[in-house]
């Protein structure tokens, strides 16, 4: 077993190895999984890119990078989960992309979670972005909890995705503020995504 770097009630992240170059196939394999991020691979080979990019976001800032999930009851690699610098930026992004056999299980909130008190709590970020497309954002509720707020969102690399801004928000009144804010903003992208 790969060195395990962070661990969550059902989730182990581990060191990526070269073994996992069959995992990264299958995920940018699946037209499902990469419906919103970039046209499908059909050869194995072509896994090898999407490896040295996992294994380059190490060498910038061992503190962040790329990791393999695994279920601590059945030991099976279900997916990764990241966080890193976005290319060109000093952004700080948390983000996953798991095998569609295990959509709707509760890993995406539960890996994401532990990363974003990871980045907050023990790398003290001030604050941590994540990128989803506007038709997934009904999904990606993980952004919010008692903790940590939308408070916006914008344009990213010229494509309409929703970059969202998490920041550590300690006052109780303002947290509150914030989280009932953020039903009716939601709607209002929603509404206008979609009737533009």
């Amino acid at each position: 077993m790969s060195g395990i770097f962070l661990q969550t009630e059902r989730l182990l992240f581990q060191e990526f190895t070269p073994s996992d170059l069959n995992l990264i196939f299958e995920l940018d394999s699946d037209a499902r999984v990469m419906e919103f991020i970039r046209p499908a691979i059909t050869e194995p080979h072509q896994a090898q890119p999407g490896y040295n990019r996992i294994m380059n976001t190490r060498l910038i800032d061992n503190r962040f990078g790329n990791w393999v999930a695994v279920t601590k009851n059945t030991n099976e690699k279900i997916g990764w989960f990241c966080l890193k610098y976005i290319d060109n930026t000093d952004l700080v992004e948390v983000g996953y992309r798991l095998l569609h056999k295990h959509w709707g299980k509760g890993y995406a909130t539960e890996g994401a979670k532990a990363l974003i008190d990871y980045g907050f709590n023990i790398c003290n970020l001030n604050e941590i972005v994540g990128i989803t497309h506007p038709k997934t954002c009904a999904h990606n509720m993980y952004w919010k909890n008692a903790d940590y707020v939308l408070l916006k969102n914008g344009m990213f690399m010229k494509l309409m995705y929703f970059i969202i801004l998490l920041k550590r928000i300690t006052n109780l009144k303002w947290r509150r503020l914030f989280l009932f804010l953020q039903l009716p903003l939601f709607l209002l992208q929603q509404f206008l995504f979609y009737h533009q």
